[in-house]
């Protein structure tokens, strides 16, 4: 068959203009490619900084996987490496692009040593009226009792093999804490660590696993003293610590008589929040304020600044001394002994370290004569914090710590020029306005790096920070450090009871600011969890804004904004059901969750409606017993509950005498019974709730998607607590004419209706 002429003359006609075009794009694609490279060679200086990335990425894959590896992965990845690395060290482009596998192998293989290192048996199923006998290794006196941490433990009923390194049990209302190292038996009631409350949030038995802690629990009789405490030097250095923070925390509540003032000055001293009243954490935190009770880079800082100061000042002082001795390195060195002191006492947290790590660098630059580059230290303390605690990686501190730090070093590199103009010759008056002014910019830049992570850890925005920082912050740094100083050195000669009255009156000025501001009109946003995977999304986008320096660096703000637009169409789930299956939510009509019960698990409840999106502190409502809501998307009656939306009819069932009629009607049926039979195309009964350990259901134009906390395969060692078979619910999922097992239920949309 003869060719269309006409076709070929328009194929002909077009074909000059569709290989121009291809060579334009290839042509722009090189001009892009050059741009990129000689934006990457011009900052060769801070490759460096990528190096705690890398580690990070590492980590995150590690603690990111739902069943655990091979125990020989790591350091094979990192074998393989190191050996690369070496091989291409003479050749400049394989080495470069050798170097991020190695440092994310690097962290792979630390996270995944570390939960090796940590590893210890962790409580199979609850325990009831258990003989427990231990050593004390720490205590925490709170607004409603003592809490004792136990290691070196017996547990009746179990064998060694089986006993937890250590339990942490709450100890009834009025009883003083036992002193540390004294060893205590007791009967208590035991539980393991409980799995996260809903599908995506914070997994309270990872950091359990990592704290070694196999076990919670509250004691049913009084601890009985079997062995005091070991005397002087025969106590282990964690005992010893242990005793000097419950001693400083008795003295404090002795000479402050303001619980809240007490509490607040025993977090600056001893590391301990047990003790601040929960308003005053609430007013805290919706005032922007939270981190002058952690103890991080502010407050050692303000330590290894205020001796440092001091020192030196008082060696001037003796002409004889400053005249022939290297006194601004003594002082360096007195400081750094002071700050890790003060780490050392507060049981040194991952801030803290962060504080210390860069604070000593610094510190040793000033006695070697070096100067020391911010983001290098910055870099440095990151590096070492991911590979002594990799699991600090997914805790609220560390994201907090590191961003609100790395931001204000990157503002500060970019408004240095200006900021040194600005000081050159002014007067008193124009330092003390630059001072406040520092403050402004600085909560202003940390504020707008913590908000990312604190929407995903807290999901709540405090919009007026700056201005409760701006007072609050002088009155830390002028006030209540330098007399929290004074006092751990007049505290061993009973001389603190004065200073303490003082500092009292300014962490009570700090409260008066946190209460004023937190109940402004509209101090606070609450806003829905962030997934996961957004919130890397960000976190990627800010460091290759701030650890460039090129005008590339803007290409950051991308995936920044992106993700920031995401947050707007996240979608939430239209039912949660508890991992006992006693609390059930269902989203009304105006997207709120009203709760089957306020009795089953308040915590529960309340931190679903915080991670959906509402105030803590609104009221909670619940389904009538019998009727329907307002919107009527749910009636109930005496037998169960009947709830639709998106096209779906959900059974909520509570009496068997319900269950002919509802697995005919319903598409999905959920019930705290044990269900033989039903042809419901999807039914989740009390085994599979077991199993799964949460559920969350997603409702979408006639398709429902199943998310359960439990994962598919065996899992990881600290989700295997207390659920051994450790899987998702299967045998009680059927679908008529097609059995299906919940695996495929949990990933996959299932259609319900026609």
């Amino acid at each position: 068959m003869d060719a269309d002429p006409d076709q070929d003359d328009e194929t002909g006609a077009d074909g000059p203009h569709v290989a121009a075009a291809c060579r334009s794009v290839a042509a722009g694609a090189r001009r892009l490619g050059r741009l990129v490279l000689a934006q990457f060679l011009a900052d060769r200086h801070r490759w460096v900084l990528w190096i705690p990335v890398g580690i990070g990425l590492g980590v995150g894959g590690y603690f990111g996987l739902d069943d655990e590896p091979p125990r020989a992965l790591g350091a094979t990845i990192l074998a393989i490496a190191v050996v690369a690395a070496a091989r291409f060290r003479h050749r400049p482009v394989a080495f470069l692009l050798t170097m991020p596998v190695l440092w994310v192998a690097l962290g792979f293989a630390a996270a995944q040593l570390r939960e090796d290192t940590v590893a210890a048996p962790v409580l199979a199923t609850s325990l009831n009226e258990a003989s427990v006998a231990g050593r004390v290794a720490e205590t925490e006196t709170t607004l409603s009792g003592a809490r004792v941490t136990l290691d070196q433990l017996t547990i009746g009923g179990l064998a060694p093999d089986q006993t937890p390194a250590r339990v942490s049990i709450r100890l009834r209302p009025g009883l003083p804490a036992p002193p540390p190292g004294a060893v205590i038996a007791m009967t208590a009631m035991l539980h393991p660590p409980p799995p996260p409350v809903m599908p995506g949030a914070p997994d309270p038995r990872r950091r359990a696993w990592f704290a070694r802690i196999g076990g919670y629990g509250y004691a049913t009789r009084l601890p009985v003293m079997l062995e005091p405490p070991p005397e002087g030097g025969l106590a282990p250095i964690t005992t010893i610590l242990a005793t000097a923070r419950g001693a400083l925390a008795a003295r404090i509540a002795a000479a402050v008589p303001d619980p809240a003032a007490a509490g607040v000055i025993t977090a600056l001293m001893t590391g301990r929040q047990v003790a601040i009243p929960e308003p005053v954490l609430r007013d805290l935190r919706n005032a922007g304020l939270a981190h002058i009770i952690v103890i991080a880079g502010l407050h050692i800082g303000l330590v290894a600044g205020l001796v440092f100061l001091t020192c030196r000042s008082g060696l001037a002082l003796m002409p004889w001394v400053a005249l022939r001795y290297p006194i601004k390195k003594w002082s360096a060195v007195v400081a750094l002994a002071a700050a890790v002191g003060y780490t050392v006492l507060v049981g040194a947290p991952v801030p803290t370290l962060r504080a210390v790590a860069m604070t000593t660098l610094a510190l040793v630059g000033v006695v070697i004569d070096r100067t020391t580059l911010g983001m290098r230290l910055i870099a440095a303390a990151a590096a070492a914090v991911l590979l002594i605690y990799p699991e600090a990686l997914s805790g609220a501190s560390f994201q907090l710590s590191f961003a609100a730090v790395l931001a204000l070093i990157a503002g500060y590199e970019a408004a240095s020029p200006r900021l040194a103009r600005w000081r050159r010759e002014v007067t008193l008056a124009t330092r003390l306005v630059l001072y406040f002014f520092g403050i402004a910019f600085s909560s202003a830049i940390a504020t707008a790096a913590t908000t990312p992570f604190v929407l995903f850890h807290f999901q709540q925005i405090a919009w007026y920070g700056v201005l409760a920082n701006v007072i609050a912050i002088p009155i830390t740094a002028f006030w209540v450090m330098p007399c929290a100083i004074v006092t751990l050195l007049a505290s061993p000669f009973g001389l603190d009871a004065a200073v303490l009255s003082v500092m009292a009156r300014g962490v009570g000025a700090i409260i008066a600011v946190a209460h004023g501001v937190s109940h402004l009109p509209g101090a606070t946003a609450p806003l829905p969890a962030m997934p996961l995977r957004v919130l890397v999304a960000i976190a990627l986008g800010g460091l290759w804004l701030t650890l460039w320096t090129r005008p590339w660096r803007f290409a950051g703000l991308a995936p920044i904004l992106i993700g920031s637009l995401v947050l707007f169409w996240v979608p939430r789930p239209a039912i949660l059901v508890s991992g006992d299956g006693h609390l059930i939510a269902v989203r009304d009509d105006t997207d709120g969750l009203i709760l089957s019960n306020r009795a089953a698990d308040r915590i529960v409840g309340r931190m679903w409606r915080q991670r959906d999106g509402w105030s803590d502190a609104a009221d909670i409502p619940v389904w009538p017993r019998q009727g329907s809501t307002k919107d009527e998307l749910l009636r109930c009656d005496a037998t169960g509950c009947l709830y639709r939306l998106e096209g779906i009819t959900i059974a909520l069932i509570r009496h068997p005498s319900a269950l002919t009629e509802d697995c005919r009607n319903a598409d999905v049926v959920i019930t705290d019974l044990a269900i033989a039979d039903c042809p419901a195309p999807l039914l989740l009964d009390r085994p599979a709730i077991e199993r799964a350990q949460g559920i969350a259901l997603f409702l979408h134009q006639g398709q429902v998607r199943l998310e359960t906390v439990a994962s598919d395969g065996p899992g990881r060692p600290w989700t295997q607590a207390g659920t051994r078979s450790g899987g998702r619910p299967s045998a009680s999922i059927t679908e008529p004419e097609a059995p299906r097992a919940a695996a495929d239920a949990a990933t996959e949309p299932t259609p319900l209706s026609q």
